[in-house]
């Protein structure tokens, strides 16, 4: 009888050694995890997901086909090896680790050459194989897990240990002072997941309602003093990033109770307000929750600095242009009780789609898959030099023209602090309360050529897996 063939997948031996190094650290190091460590287990099930759900051949044993035994795998040990310093390591990942940390610290400060213009313009841009397999990925399956894991983030009861936590070390700073805290940002409104910092707004003597868009000397004495009062509480937080000189200052904390990274803000209550919008939006027309879920992780692929809010406001005014969702605009018109936050109106009405004249979509897979792919081809192809997104109009609307349609609240505003919307950027995208606000003015040609690509080769390559 001729003897049977052996199988063993390369991945299976990888799969076999980690697995192993995942139970010696549980058994012998401490009990301890922090946020990149996350990103790689993520990382990790992404790319899983990817192999699972590609179109690969399933092999089975057979009789004349059996795998290499489960024993015989514990006989290969991995020796890890730097190649920069010709040096082997030993079999342990800690121990690695520790080489990477005490000999090549130095390196990590070594300033790198900035990639000139004209190296950018050269820059051929393909897809992440990332991005390739978020693309293939089953929708259903991919939606089911991150709305559910937003859901419950958004009522997490770690909140309340944070406030408490907050209130704990801020009420002896301000004994005369009422202090409130408002959440905002991915968590908030739904689209976040458990790597998603929290945001909160310290409302310190009722100042929700007021706009202040610098560093101003009382915004920087709460920071100050916010910053002190934590600092000394060391059991509780840990200080990763004071921001002062920003357009919103900030402090960037961890709070140990929970483990969840905080930016704690002070300036004014419109990242709040936005949420409420989003989380609004999201409810009308639950689609747009799944489009902006589905490139919240489609940005985090791509090489590109524009943040996962410009990306919803995206999302919002793609389906604004198709006739699936109401301006900004609209929605302020349509209530009787104006909310301001400073000169911007935050107020929005919250009437049902039916309302509207329009119809919920379908968030089945292909539906979903059917707006991703639209959205992908109208910003791969958009005249961003000629035309302005704008959530608050909802409708084209050319840069030139933009300014001349605002309300007379945003040219009051302009004609006294000469502060307008940034119309010279390389993407102009309006805030949808605050109108002087462009969320992209940062970003730059080669980022927006290299964004408009990735667009482009999405869209691509969704019409190529059809």
């Amino acid at each position: 009888m001729a003897a049977k063939s052996q199988w063993l997948h390369p991945l299976t031996l990888e799969a076999d050694i980690f697995l192993t190094a995942l139970k010696q650290y549980a058994q012998n190091e401490t009990n301890a995890i922090d946020n990149q460590l996350c990103e790689k287990f993520q990382n990790i099930i992404d790319e899983i997901q990817c192999i699972v759900s590609s179109k690969t051949s399933n092999i089975s044993e057979t009789t004349n086909l059996q795998f290499v035994k489960e024993a015989h795998l514990k006989a290969i040990q991995r020796i890890f090896h730097c190649k920069e310093c010709n040096r082997d390591l030993g079999k342990t990942a800690s121990g690695a680790a520790v080489h990477l940390i005490d000999v090549h610290k130095k390196k990590e400060t070594t300033v790198q050459p900035k990639t000139t213009e004209k190296q950018e313009e050269n820059v051929v841009v393909k897809l992440p194989k990332k991005i390739k397999g978020l693309l293939r990925k089953d929708l259903n399956n991919l939606f089911n897990q991150s709305v559910m894991e937003a859901e419950l983030l958004k009522i997490s009861k770690d909140y309340e240990v944070i406030a408490k936590d907050l209130l704990d070390d801020l009420k002896p700073v301000f004994p005369d002072e009422e202090i409130k805290f408002y959440k905002f940002g991915s968590r908030i409104s739904g689209i976040g997941n458990r790597n998603s910092d929290l945001d909160i707004y310290i409302d310190i003597g009722n100042s929700f309602k007021v706009f202040d868009n610098s560093g101003t000397p009382t915004i920087l004495n709460k920071l100050n003093k916010t910053n002190n009062a934590l600092a000394k509480n060391q059991k509780s937080w840990h200080i990763l990033r004071t921001i002062s000189q920003a357009r919103v200052p900030i402090i960037r904390v961890s709070n140990k109770s929970t483990g969840i990274d905080c930016d704690l803000g002070f300036s004014n209550s419109l990242g709040f307000c936005n949420t409420q919008l989003l989380d609004y939006i999201f409810t009308l027309q639950p689609l747009t929750r799944r489009m902006c879920i589905f490139l919240k992780k489609w940005l985090g692929y791509c090489d590109v600095e524009i943040s996962t809010y410009s990306v919803c406001l995206m999302v919002i005014y793609s389906l604004q242009l198709a006739g699936h969702l109401p301006s900004i605009k609209a929605l302020q018109e349509e209530t009787d009780t104006p909310v301001n936050v400073g000169p911007w109106a935050v107020h929005f009405s919250q009437k049902p789609l039916k309302e509207w004249k329009m119809e919920k979509l379908s968030i089945e897979s292909n539906s979903c898959k059917k707006f991703i792919d639209a959205f992908f081809k109208l910003y791969s192809v958009f005249n961003y030099g000629m035309y302005a997104i704008s959530p608050y109009l909802g409708t084209r609307v050319t840069v030139s023209q933009i300014t001349s349609e605002m309300p007379t609240s945003y040219t009051n505003y302009v004609n006294e602090t000469k502060n307008s919307l940034e119309t010279k950027a390389g993407i102009v995208l309006q805030d949808p309360f605050q109108l002087n606000h462009n969320t992209t003015k940062h970003l730059s040609p080669f980022q927006l050529k290299r964004l408009k690509s990735y667009f482009k080769l999405s869209a691509e390559h969704i019409s190529m897996k059809n």
